[in-house]
């Protein structure tokens, strides 16, 4: 087969160019964005060109999201009035209004069949086994399961089923029926029957065990502990204590955070469906506890960037579920996730009461953290996060300092430029452009020239 001939057979298949064709014609789209992953971007100006022979759209590339690239960017696409989007690669499923979106993942061969199986008769005396997959492999997923229920025949395989949009059953990780527990995790959900002892589950994920996909999947099961095969080198990782490690360093952010005062709500994917309600919550909890607070919009959160706020003592980070833990070392102060910022403001909740951590989604379900009042060894009223510095003198009379107003909230409020924003009185009328300097920095056209009283 030639080359070019090969090439074009793999750009229609990996990039489904034919199914997606079919779904702008039928919706009658005339102005469609095509969202590409940088490494996928080669195979853009290929995908274009079979998608217009098929169909009569007007096509644009979207690459360097503003975000990540799991996130569809729907703020880019509303640039050019799209009608839709197609995301390629890897998706976080964060369900996003404003624009249609239609999914197209890449596809990788999974090689290692019998090895997997082999090594899962070893690894696992338990009677139920869920098997949970890299988005890459959900073409091949049905033709596994079929293959592991011929091989692991004293197990019983619960069967996971492939969502097929972002708003397909939204996150309800945990949610329980009279008969069921319902997970519903990135492009999965499955149904975990509730007459199965929790010890008797049996949990795998095929991929990378190092991707966000499989942090997330950890954290969404836990108690459960997650084990991984990566099939690319034939490899299986038991469950570790990889995710206890994780929790012990978020503890240890969120007891910092509790003997702060300014934070910072830094929104990260302005266009996911109840990212307005997260961002409400997140302020009437900092009310509610006489915080000061801040709103931010970033776009892809640095360390560089968040160090532009050094007024700011704790960010409190909206967005991905699978970017939602930017706990580098590099980033001077705590980033927190919403239901951390819930966990450090009442001291009596641990991880186990808000679930899962890292999607503001779930944490939109739960009752409101309201500001209560706790007796203290006199019986009288003390707040769990305080206003106030105390300590009892010699004498056991009790002394109180004043901290509500920080000197770093003050130096913030007193920066004489504090964003795009309209002041009453203010003129706000547009200005004719003008023409602005030219030149370089050591002699601008409007100065004349530079004379030298000695040579250089």
């Amino acid at each position: 087969m030639p080359s070019e001939e090969g090439s074009k057979v793999r750009i229609m298949d990996q990039y489904e160019v034919e199914a997606t064709a079919q779904f702008v014609r039928e919706k009658h789209f005339q102005k469609v964005c095509l969202q590409f992953p940088d490494h996928l971007l080669s195979d853009a100006p290929k995908v274009v060109d079979e998608l217009e022979r098929q169909t009569e759209a007007e096509y644009y590339v979207l690459g360097d999201t503003a975000y990540a690239p799991c996130c569809v960017d729907v703020v880019a696409a509303q640039h050019v009035a799209a009608d839709a989007v197609v995301h390629f690669g890897h998706a976080c499923w964060s369900p996003t209004r404003g624009l249609p979106v239609y999914y197209v993942f890449e596809k990788k061969q999974f090689i290692h069949r019998e090895s997997l199986a082999r090594m899962l008769k070893q690894n696992t005396n338990k009677t139920h086994l869920v098997v949970l997959f890299e988005s890459y492999y959900r073409h091949i997923y049905a033709e596994l399961f079929e293959f592991l229920k011929c091989q692991l025949k004293d197990k019983d395989l619960v069967a996971v089923r492939l969502r097929s949009s972002s708003s397909d059953d939204v996150d309800n990780t945990g949610e329980s029926d009279a008969q069921n527990t319902k997970y519903c995790i990135g492009h999965l959900k499955f149904e975990l029957p509730c007459s199965v002892p929790s010890e008797q589950l049996h949990f795998v994920w095929l991929g990378n065990p190092s991707s966000p996909s499989f942090l997330r999947a950890s954290l969404s099961l836990y108690p459960f502990v997650l084990d991984c095969y990566d099939d690319s080198t034939d490899t299986y990782i038991t469950a570790d204590d990889n995710v206890s490690n994780i929790f012990k360093r978020r503890l240890a952010l969120i007891a910092r955070a509790r003997n702060c005062r300014v934070f910072g709500i830094v929104v990260n994917a302005i266009a996911t469906v109840s990212i307005l309600d997260a961002i409400e919550r997140c302020e009437t909890l900092l009310n509610n506890f006489e915080m000061e607070w801040y709103l931010l919009n970033v776009g892809k959160p640095t360390p560089t960037k968040l160090a532009n706020f050094p007024e700011i003592e704790v960010f409190i980070f909206i967005g991905c579920p699978e970017g939602a833990f930017l706990d580098s070392k590099d980033y001077m102060k705590p980033v927190l996730t919403l239901a951390e910022l819930e966990l450090a403001l009442d001291s009596s909740l641990y991880f186990t009461d808000v679930g899962p951590i890292h999607d503001f989604q779930v944490a939109l379900s739960r009752p409101l953290v309201s500001k209560q009042q706790d007796l203290d060894d006199d019986g009288e009223s003390c707040d769990n996060i305080t206003n106030a510095l105390s300590k009892l003198n010699s004498d056991r009379d009790l002394i109180t300092y004043d901290i509500t107003s920080s000197n770093s909230a003050t130096f913030l409020k007193s920066r004489s430029w504090k964003g795009v924003e309209e002041e009453p009185g203010e003129n706000n009328e547009p200005h004719a452009s003008k023409e602005g300097r030219y030149g370089i920095p050591s002699g601008y056209s409007h100065e004349g020239s530079l004379q030298l009283d000695r040579p250089i």
